[in-house]
């Protein structure tokens, strides 16, 4: 009962942070981080060969979900 709740409420909290117009690229990389921590645990170093060399966006993602992992 109490984990399908808070399921409910963790989608409903993503779904308005996407709602979100004025955010700052900080605060959308935060909630990036955050949300792959909750979904997909901690960061594992092995993702770092996903990134490719000239791809920035992805690069700024991990490193954000590297960062919050070791909360």
């Amino acid at each position: 009962m109490v984990d399908s709740k808070i399921n409910e409420l963790f989608e409903i909290a993503c779904e308005e942070i996407k709602s979100v117009k004025n955010a700052s690229n900080e605060d959308k990389l935060k909630a990036y981080g955050l949300f792959k921590v909750a979904t997909e645990g901690p960061y594992n170093i092995e993702k770092d060969k996903e990134i490719g060399f000239f791809d920035y966006e992805k690069k700024y993602k991990y490193d954000s979900w590297k960062k919050l992992s070791i909360l």
